[in-house]
This record gives C-alpha cells, sequence and structure tokens, in this order.
C-alpha cells in the first residue's frame, strides 16, 4: 500500500490489531521486524535447497525451482512487499548472495567441466533472470501457472548452462560428490 520507509508502528499494530507495547515486545523497530521476515525468508529458501538438492537429476533444477516457486507463490504479498521495499532493506542482494551460494555447486552437479571463471558471470545472470521471472510474474498477475513459470526458470537456465558448458552430466551426482559452493567460489 505504501513504502515500507513510510510504514509506522502505529500503522502496523492498527493493521494487526495489537498493542503499542506488544509490538515492542518483540521488535525495537519496524527495520527489526523486516530484517527478521528477511532471514525467516531466506532460511526457508535455503532449506528447501538443501533439502531437495539430491533429487537433482540429468537436465533439470526442477526439484529446486517447484518447492519454492510454491513457498514464493504462498507468501506472494510479502514477496511483493520485500520486492518492492529495495529502499528500506537489502532482499534483493540477499536473494542473489543465495543463488550465488548454492549456484557453483547445483550447476557443476549438472555440468561438472563447466569451467570455474565463467561460474561468477553465470551466476550474476542467472540471480538477475531468477529474480526478474519471478517479479513479472507478480506484476502480470500471474497469468502463467506456476508449472509453466518452473517449466520456463528450467529451460532458461539450462539453455545458457549448455551454450556454455555443452551438455550436462549423464548422471546425477551422489551426494558425497557434492562441492561445497564456499570451495567452488574460492577455487
Amino acid at each position: 500500500e505504501k513504502p515500507f520507509s513510510q510504514i509506522t508502528i502505529h500503522d502496523i499494530t492498527d493493521r494487526m490489531d495489537m498493542h503499542r507495547s506488544t509490538f515492542y515486545l518483540h521488535y525495537p523497530n519496524t527495520h527489526a521486524l523486516l530484517q527478521e521476515l528477511e532471514d525467516d525468508v531466506l532460511s526457508d529458501a535455503q532449506a528447501m535447497v538443501d533439502q531437495h538438492r539430491h533429487e537433482i537429476t540429468h537436465g533439470t533444477l526442477r526439484p529446486i525451482f517447484q518447492p519454492i516457486l510454491q513457498y514464493i507463490a504462498k507468501n506472494q504479498i510479502l514477496f511483493v512487499s520485500l520486492f518492492a521495499n529495495n529502499d528500506s532493506s537489502s532482499f534483493v542482494v540477499q536473494v542473489e548472495q543465495l543463488i550465488y551460494k548454492n549456484g557453483s555447486s547445483l550447476i557443476l552437479q549438472l555440468y561438472p567441466n563447466a569451467p570455474k571463471e565463467k561460474m561468477d558471470y553465470l551466476l550474476g545472470f542467472l540471480a538477475s533472470g531468477l529474480i526478474g521471472l519471478i517479479k513479472t510474474w507478480f506484476e502480470s498477475e500471474r497469468k502463467l501457472s506456476q508449472e509453466d513459470l518452473v517449466s520456463m526458470a528450467d529451460q532458461m537456465v539450462n539453455a545458457v548452462c549448455q551454450e556454455l558448458f555443452g551438455e550436462c552430466s549423464s548422471a546425477p551426482l551422489s551426494r558425497g560428490d557434492w562441492t561445497s559452493p564456499l570451495e567452488v567460489h574460492s577455487l
């Protein structure tokens, strides 16, 4: 309804039908509330990546994309607000960091011979593109189904990776074969 920077504690407590003192028991200010929401969302996203990482098969990141998109769709109002409040938060930057943190190892599961010197460029491109897909989906009032958006994201990521790295590995890597995102980034 209005930018986060203009939202007051009174606005929040009025909407939630709670007393201001109750708000202050949990948060010192509106920015602390925003930070907690962002942290919760990012923690949930990381948990979904960790939970579904082993399900990645030949040529698809769909097992990662599906649960995350379901979560985003279920919490659309929150995500629209988080993406819109770039002035008051660093949510978009934190989402990009989450993609960077996990992206190298996920891409290397499918493309084990991918040159590491191209990975930062690829991840920057993919982070902007995936965030853009979600924002466009919301702006279009979700004209595409969730399944169509998952398919589109998966096809786009794989097309770019195949163009850069050739065909993906024919067999998924086992849990023991993963490279830690921190190890990949430091290489």
